[in-house]
């Protein structure tokens, strides 16, 4: 299935069971039968309990890298599609300010599939560097 096709899955944004780290590892579990968030699903249910989660695993890198590679996945250097990246995302903008975070997607192409509070997201975003393959 294509990343693609996968984002087409009817997904909608909810804290614990489908956001941006659980897209993410859906799309694994989908691709591999391994899922990097077994034992996460539906133990926390708000922003503050999802960075928290991340924020004690040493950040989004730290926090992803780890449950990809106890599924057995390696870092890479070069994307190709279907591999899980870091990117960066604004999620919030002032007339003072451009507040940016990093999320887990899929890449696609030049693209990335990525899960947003309004849905699947499929667009250019600005990648890290920090990627895994899903082979």
């Amino acid at each position: 299935m294509s990343p693609l096709e996968f984002a087409k899955g009817g997904f909608t944004w909810e804290w614990g069971v489908c956001d941006c780290t659980l897209f993410c590892a859906s799309w694994v579990f989908v691709e591999t039968g391994k899922d990097p968030g077994e034992g996460l699903r539906s133990t926390y249910s708000t922003a503050a309990d999802a960075n928290a989660i991340v924020d004690k695993a040493g950040g989004m890198e730290a926090f992803i890298g780890k449950r990809l590679e106890e599924c057995g996945f390696a870092r890479c250097i070069a994307r190709k599609d279907g591999d899980i990246g870091l990117v960066e995302v604004p999620t919030g903008i002032s007339i003072d300010n451009v507040s940016v975070k990093v999320i887990p997607a899929i890449a696609w192409g030049p693209l990335w599939v990525a899960m947003s509070a309004r849905g699947p997201a499929i667009k250019q975003m600005a990648w890290t560097g920090a990627a895994w393959r899903i082979e």
